[in-house]
């Protein structure tokens, strides 16, 4: 009997202790854990609170200890959540060891702040009571994040949609490369009619761009260039080329490897050509002002030559008529002498200012006069001249033209001179509306000669006679300008071997023609 109360009493202790030991390290395990972890009777009063919820809702364990769960979710949500999640765990089967479901609910702490949380809910009976614990976990910050991480998405979806942005993502390893839909209409393809593959963007290339690009990839990969940024031009569908500034950046992997390539495309065509035609605009308007002001010299001279060359003849009949005249005829003599030097001089300086100004070589080159008649009409809508309202522009363009021998800056201004004219006759008119016809088509007496027209509906000429006096210099019907631009056109196509004129129309407005020699 002795024996067995001593083994009876042995292991109880034994079981006592490992019951104490169990208790103590699932204590220490419930104290430390990040989530709070609550534990409830069938009736949702609090069993256990731990340091995480103690800082989670503000309340310490005493407080909460034996009071209902429900003081820690908002009036409105208790039902839902007591009632329902809580139920369903203890009475739909999830208990022990099934895995628990997880929940969002909506927590209260005790200054009453509302906060989001996500819970798991298990069930666990002993000896016929059940009891739940709730581990739960502040998610708000989570939350924040991906909202501002949605917000962001939007921002940067809304953005890369308003530039135009096409988006790719090169694989290194596999070597597959994916475009994006916006990618593709940048070069004319719809989702479908253009393969995600290295090769066909490479084969896309310009020839001259290929070598520099593909070094220029090569070398970021290998780090021996730190950004890759460029522009280069891919092939469009309708087999021009689109101008391409990409920019992208490389993903590695834990051992600094690369392994990806992702950028963004945006098609530049339209700045590089604006870009373009402002070169080629400040090029022509200072070829321009140079031959403006070599045609003001011309009329200048014209004007003085023959006053000054008068005063030279009557200074020298002078000298010859002085010797009969008084005693003081050597004085005067000295004098006279000295006026017709000046004259003179005065000729020679207007002569060695016309020398200088037409040292300027000028380059003759094979033009395509369509080409050029657009190119104008781009310098009118892009560069500002005027504002062009309901007015437009038709264009009736021969095809099939030869080229012409001329200098394309200087055929250009013409062109541009004409059009601003014709804009600014129709906006002087009063009316609201106007159109400017530009034809080109071979001369219908010469067929080695172009023959361009440039109609417009302005307010015209008040007779015939002063169609030929606007090409002269210095003549202007407005109210600003020095009246030189017709006046310079009309030296610059003689220069050329070509002819131009004006004719007023039947209706409103002039046209203005003029012809120029095909390249033999």
């Amino acid at each position: 009997m002795s024996v067995v109360i001593i083994a009876t009493t042995n292991l109880h202790r034994r079981s006592t202790t490992a019951l104490w030991k169990s208790q103590k390290r699932y204590i220490e395990i419930v104290e430390s854990a990040r989530d709070a972890i609550i534990t409830i009777d069938a009736n949702q009063a609090i069993l256990v609170f731990n340091l995480a919820a103690e800082d989670m809702f503000g309340c310490t364990e005493n407080d909460a200890i034996g009071k209902p769960i429900e003081r820690f979710i908002p009036e409105r949500f208790r039902f839902d959540h007591c009632c329902t999640h809580i139920h369903a765990s203890g009475y739909s089967g999830s208990t022990n060891h099934n895995t628990p479901e997880l929940y969002a609910v909506t927590g209260l702490r005790t200054n009453g702040e509302k906060f989001p949380i996500e819970a798991t809910i298990s069930c666990y009976e002993t000896n016929g009571k059940k009891t739940f614990t709730v581990i739960l976990r502040d998610v708000s910050e989570r939350l924040r994040t991906e909202v501002a991480l949605r917000k962001s998405e939007a921002q940067l979806a809304l953005i890369v949609d308003e530039v135009k942005a096409g988006y790719w993502d090169w694989d290194l390893i596999s070597h597959t490369l994916y475009f994006s839909s916006e990618w593709k209409q940048q070069i004319g393809m719809d989702e479908k009619e253009i393969p995600n593959s290295w090769e066909e963007w490479r084969n896309r290339l310009h020839p001259d761009d290929q070598e520099s690009v593909l070094t220029a990839i090569e070398n970021y990969i290998a780090e021996r260039q730190p950004v890759f940024d460029m522009e280069f031009r891919l092939r469009h569908q309708d087999g021009s080329y689109r101008w391409i500034h990409s920019r992208g950046g490389l993903l590695r992997d834990h051992n600094n490897h690369p392994y990806r390539m992702l950028g963004i495309n945006l098609d530049i065509t339209d700045y590089k050509k604006a870009k373009e035609l402002n070169l080629r605009r400040d090029s022509m308007e200072k070829a321009f002002r140079l031959y403006v002001a070599s045609q003001t010299a011309i009329a200048i001279a014209h004007e003085l030559n023959q006053p000054l060359t008068a005063l030279s003849s009557y200074t020298d009949l002078a000298l010859t008529m002085l010797p009969n005249a008084n005693k003081d005829s050597q004085k005067f003599s000295h004098i006279l002498k000295n006026c017709s030097l000046q004259a003179l001089r005065a000729c020679e300086v207007i002569q060695q200012l016309m020398s200088v100004l037409h040292k300027g070589e000028t380059v003759i080159e094979t033009i395509d006069i369509n080409n050029s008649i657009l190119e104008a009409l781009d310098f009118i809508k892009m560069n500002g001249y005027l504002d062009l309202g309901a007015f437009k522009f038709e264009m009736d363009l021969a095809d099939g033209l030869p080229l012409v021998a001329g200098n394309g800056l200087q055929i250009q201004k013409i062109l541009t001179i004409l059009l601003q004219n014709g804009l600014e006759s129709m906006q002087e008119s009063g009316r609201n509306t106007g159109i400017i016809t530009i034809t080109s088509r071979c001369c219908a007496d010469d067929p080695s000669r172009v023959h361009v027209t440039v109609c417009d509906s302005g307010i015209g000429v008040e007779d015939t006679a002063a169609l030929k006096l606007i090409f002269q210099p210095f003549y202007t019907t407005k109210s600003a300008g020095l009246g030189m631009g017709l006046a310079v056109s009309r030296t610059l196509i003689e220069a050329h071997n070509g002819k131009i004129w004006a004719e007023e129309n039947a209706g409103f407005g002039i046209s203005v023609h003029f012809t120029l020699p095909f390249v033999i």
